[in-house]
């Protein structure tokens, strides 16, 4: 019986041990895995942090779990981040802006080829990626969207259709323009300037500004609010991206003109 005990206290005695000298290592392997963690955080940044200019974010608005992450969720929370907004645009910015606005009106005219537009967005680096989907209803749909982007901008789009001889024409090409003091009246003053005779906007407010074309199409350039952003179908923002300024040109839906089907 002693024999017994004795076992038993020195099985004890080998337990208590092990855990004392077992439990110090576990915790620092913790430790230092969330110190790892906290490392690789600090060098890559948040997940919902936006892409630096020259690289278009994700576009898909195919998943809402993921876009809910990034979607504005107060106006009061947007107003907080944006107080961070630099003031000045820098020049290859403005180039930029000024460089999209020109494609839009190119691309707007009569006779104007999505390879056209291929090509040049692949000559300026810009990575286009080009969907196609076909219907009874509509006919052919290109889609249009860059991998890459201009400084300062983001989301370019533009969709082609084909009318009765099969010939494409643009029925909607846009991109954003970043958050700034300045970049609303640089976004307007750019579609002034490639857009030539467009005249007084048929409608114009704090933030918004439309024109009408003789080919059929309406330009715009909006200020875009919390709200516009979170219920935005197809890309994905930050309370940060709130006074995005998007550009652009579309079919008018409203207009006489004959022509403006027929490209």
């Amino acid at each position: 019986m002693k024999s017994w005990r004795l076992v038993s206290v020195l099985m004890v005695l080998v337990a208590c041990t092990a855990y004392y000298f077992l439990r110090p290592t576990q915790s620092l392997s913790a430790s230092a895995k969330l110190q790892e963690n906290e490392e690789r955080s600090a060098q890559t940044g948040s997940v919902s942090q936006l892409p630096a200019a020259t690289k278009d974010p994700a576009r898909s608005g195919s998943d809402p779990a993921a876009k809910s992450d990034t979607t504005p969720t107060s106006p009061q929370a947007a107003t907080q981040q944006n107080s961070s907004k630099p003031n000045d645009l820098k020049p290859e910015e403005r180039a930029a802006l000024t460089n999209y606005a020109g494609t839009l009106y190119e691309f707007s005219r009569k006779g104007a080829n999505p390879k056209s537009l291929i090509q040049r967005l692949t000559q300026q680096g810009l990575k286009p990626e080009v969907a196609q989907d076909f219907n009874k209803e509509t006919g052919k749909l290109l889609v249009v969207r860059t991998e890459e982007t201009l400084p300062g901008t983001r989301y370019f789009h533009a969709q082609f259709f084909e009318d009765e001889n099969k010939q494409p024409f643009l029925q909607h090409m846009s991109f954003e323009f970043r958050p700034g003091p300045e970049s609303m009246k640089t976004a307007v003053d750019a579609v002034q300037e490639k857009f030539p005779g467009l005249g007084r906007p048929e409608s114009q407010s704090d933030g918004y500004v439309l024109w009408k074309t003789q080919d059929g199409y309406v330009v715009w350039v909006k200020k875009m609010s919390a709200q516009d952003l979170k219920h935005d179908p197809f890309n994905a923002y930050a309370p940060e991206d709130v006074d995005t300024v998007r550009v652009v040109v579309e079919q008018d839906i409203h207009s006489n003109n004959d022509d403006s089907h027929t490209h």
